[in-house]
């Protein structure tokens, strides 16, 4: 069964690949998207002027394998 989070919080540079791994937040996990978007929405206003943080929906399926990451 597939479970969505919310993950973000503040990223250094404008592309947010550079986001520390021990400062992001986790919000979860929800049981869909429409649920993990109502979450995520909240946290996107409350930063709407703060250019440096960014909340994602991340996927999660335990039935497939991970996602490889660079």
């Amino acid at each position: 069964m597939q479970r969505f989070w919310v993950v973000g919080g503040a990223a250094e540079g404008a592309r947010f690949r550079n986001v520390p791994r021990n400062d992001e937040e986790w919000f979860g996990p929800f049981e869909s998207y429409q649920e993990a978007e109502r979450v995520w929405s909240r946290h996107a206003r409350r930063l709407v002027d703060d250019t440096d943080s960014a909340y994602r929906i991340e996927r999660f399926d335990p039935d497939e394998a991970p996602r490889c990451s660079d």
